[in-house]
Order: structure tokens, then sequence, then C-alpha cells
């Protein structure tokens, strides 16, 4: 993660959300953790193939607008093979 002016984004709290896009049902929810540095790493395990959500949540120390509500990014994903380890 990096702010407009290339640095790393720090302090911050994270959370990821995997969603079946086909029952629109959380698979799995990473809860947040604190990362002191912006290099993150949560691996998972896709037990079926199919399409789905990945939603990254980010509160950020110190950050006026993402202090307490949640920068949220989104994308879809459809794993190619059952084990993944997704680096964000």
């Amino acid at each position: 993660m990096f702010k407009k002016n290339g640095s790393d984004v720090g302090n911050a709290f994270v959370s990821l959300i995997i969603m079946d896009m086909n029952t629109n049902k959380i698979v799995h929810q990473f809860p947040y953790k604190f990362y002191l540095f912006a290099d993150i790493s949560s691996p998972y395990v896709f037990q079926y193939e199919g399409k789905y959500s990945l939603s990254l949540l980010t509160k950020i120390s110190g950050d006026e607008k993402y202090e307490n509500n949640p920068l949220i990014v989104s994308l879809s994903w459809i794993p190619k093979v059952l084990l993944i380890k997704l680096v964000m």
C-alpha cells in the first residue's frame, strides 16, 4: 500500500474479506490486524474453484478520513489453482 506521494502506508489495521460471488456469502474473513509496514500477506486455501470477490479494508492511524472509516478496495478473483498465497 502506498500513499499518493509514493511513500509506504504504515500504522494500519487491515482486514480481508473473501466472498463467493455465486452465493454472495462470505467464505472467510480475516479479522483486523495491525501492520507497522505495508508488507502484508494473508495465506488462504480456496476449497472450490469459482468466482470470488476480495475486499481489503484498511484503517490508517492518524489519517482523518480513514482512521475510523476503512478504505475499501475490492476486486474479482477466479483462482486457477486451489492453493493460493495472497500477497498484498
